[in-house]
């Protein structure tokens, strides 16, 4: 929790589509990004609500890069710019439809670290995608 005391929220113009939200980003010039939480969950688990888009910079200066970003208040889901414990969370990243998002395995540890509702998406990426990935090898 400490982590998302040290991230950057703005409101999200971009609208509820993940694909839209990453192009817009990708315009940002950034070195580098991956959704991470219910956005990366999203990918492998459809149903799921969006409700806050996680991201994960590997650059806690990339932050300067965001000074710039739009600020208009919307009722799409907030983006939320976060620095990483360490450069592992990128560790077996993955592009899904072209969209960079963090491992399954992450996407879950994230989820429970939020606890509440996203507990109930981190179960759910266990059950049908992470524990059948593991039966399977």
């Amino acid at each position: 929790r400490a982590r998302l005391q040290k991230s950057v929220t703005y409101p999200n113009p971009f609208g509820k589509d993940l694909a839209k939200i990453n192009s817009a980003i990708g315009t940002l010039a950034l070195d580098g990004f991956a959704f991470t939480g219910t956005a990366a969950a999203i990918l492998r688990a459809p149903f799921l609500d969006l409700d806050t888009v996680d991201i994960y910079l590997p650059s806690s200066y990339q932050k300067v890069d965001l000074l710039n970003f739009p600020d208009r208040q919307t009722k799409n889901p907030p983006l939320r710019f976060m620095d990483p414990y360490d450069l592992g969370v990128f560790m077996y990243a993955r592009r899904y439809e072209g969209i960079p998002a963090v491992s399954d395995v992450q996407a879950y540890l994230d989820l429970v670290a939020r606890g509440g509702r996203d507990q109930k998406q981190a179960e759910y990426l266990f059950e049908n995608v992470i524990e059948p990935m593991w039966k399977a090898a």
